[in-house]
């Protein structure tokens, strides 16, 4: 365990050895919730596994002056926590610098990015009491892969050991780790700088965080860093790793100098090659502001559209509720016209070519006069041809009406007259019926009768 102002790290085994790796996880608590008038006494900012290689155990946890949680293995690797990213990367491996003494070591803390450190006697596991505390000044120093040997190679050419790609990599590794842990204290930790006083147990968590222009002005020195990484990979030739850099630039003023530097360095096509490469990542952070601001927008209107949403919703089951409800009446609609449209239908046609007649006759007076546009219109334009209707009555059907109406209406015989009359062929009552084929020419014998 370690603590750093409200903050406690607890590191402990979240299950048994796998090959002999341990399975240790560590867990961030904030106990300081009664302060910050929570419902809770702790809370829990992070959890997750911890910096664990094979066959070594963690012999040291700590917290730096700025908040860094550390760790130290029986392997001589420091780790540090990104709390911004919340992965763990290895800042110092004193196995490699100090492969003889790095066993003696007793690391006392973490300051301004060096390791504070005692060495012991041979004979003692910890510092002895009677022990003048004589610290060691460590600088941080990221293990990168083929480090060593890139150095090596420099310090027998005629370049100076610092003027190598590595180096400068190493440099910019290091100090974007501290600024990242910079943004993060500088997101979560500056709202309390206010309020609190000289004695305020937790000053300390907030007391030396950057102000904005110390983050610009880290900013920049990481742009020249990696400006001086571009220099030497266009002298190497090497121009896919060019692009490589760019994109660890902070500031387009940055990325103009890259294209002055290429055309200094007689890379011209390089340097189209960084001018379209830059037109391209402004653009594509022009979308990505937008959409950021989309989602932002989103985000303050969330309770306003799900409302919104909602009451779309219940209109459009109300709606089709009601369309289910109410009966199409498409579905009894005839495409052939009725037989009273067809009336009317030629009714207007007679009324038309009437009045296209009268249109066409001279005027009494004058030279022969044309016809207006009404008039002209009915020339050019042929009459349309109605369907004739098989259910119209023609006009013999009418004559023959019109005929028998008058008889109809003078007469008032009784049209049911003929049903009280006894009919010819009625029978009376004890009578025997007539045969009806007795008197028949045709009649039809049958063989043994015309025997007999």
């Amino acid at each position: 365990m370690a603590g750093y102002e409200n903050l406690l790290v607890i590191f402990y085994h979240s299950a048994l050895p796998v090959y002999e790796n341990q399975q240790i996880k560590y867990k961030i608590i904030d106990c300081g919730g009664l302060c910050s008038k929570q419902n809770t006494l702790y809370k829990t900012v992070m959890d997750g596994e911890a910096p664990m290689q094979k066959y070594t155990n963690i012999i040291w946890v700590g917290f730096s002056e700025e908040g860094l949680l550390c760790s130290l293995n029986d392997n001589g690797v420091v780790s540090g926590l990104n709390m911004k990213s919340e992965q763990w990367v290895p800042i110092i491996d004193l196995k490699t610098q100090y492969a003889e003494t790095y066993k003696n070591f007793w690391l006392a803390g973490i300051m301004d990015n060096e390791l504070l450190v005692l060495e012991l006697p041979s004979q003692f596991d910890q510092p002895p009491m009677r022990m003048r505390p004589i610290y060691k000044r460590i600088p941080l120093h990221f293990p990168l892969l083929n480090l060593e040997a890139k150095q090596g190679a420099a310090t027998t050419s005629s370049t100076a050991p610092t003027d190598n790609a590595a180096t400068y990599e190493e440099q910019f590794l290091r100090n974007q780790f501290a600024l990242d842990h910079e943004q993060y204290r500088k997101d979560n930790w500056e709202t309390l700088k206010t309020v609190r006083s000289e004695t305020d147990n937790e000053r300390a968590q907030s007391g030396s965080i950057f102000e904005p222009k110390d983050i610009v002005a880290k900013k920049k020195e990481l742009d020249k860093l990696v400006l001086n990484a571009i220099r030497l990979a266009i002298v190497n030739d090497e121009q896919e790793k060019v692009f490589t850099y760019l994109e660890l630039l902070h500031f387009t003023q940055s990325l103009k100098l890259c294209i002055k530097l290429c055309n200094n360095l007689k890379a011209d096509r390089l340097a189209q090659r960084v001018s379209m490469f830059i037109s391209d990542k402004e653009t594509r952070e022009m979308h990505d502001s937008q959409r950021m601001q989309a989602a932002v927008a989103a985000s303050s209107s969330k309770n306003d559209s799900r409302q919104v949403a909602r009451c779309l919703k219940m209109t459009e089951g109300h709606g089709a509720m009601e369309r289910a409800s109410k009966t199409d009446l498409a579905q009894f609609a005839v495409s052939k016209p009725s037989p009273y449209s067809a009336v009317v239908a030629d009714a207007s046609h007679d009324a038309a070519m009437s009045e296209s007649n009268l249109g066409e006759a001279p005027m009494s007076t004058g030279g022969p006069q044309q016809p207006n546009g009404d008039v002209a219109q009915h020339h050019q334009q042929p009459p349309r041809q109605m369907k004739a209707n098989p259910f119209a009555k023609t006009s013999h059907d009418l004559t023959k009406k019109a005929a028998a109406a008058p008889s109809m209406a003078g007469s008032n015989k009784d049209i049911f007259s003929d049903l009280h009359k006894p009919s010819s062929n009625t029978v009376a009552p004890g009578l025997k019926r007539a045969n009806p084929f007795a008197n028949s020419a045709n009649r039809m014998i049958p063989r043994s009768m015309k025997n007999k």
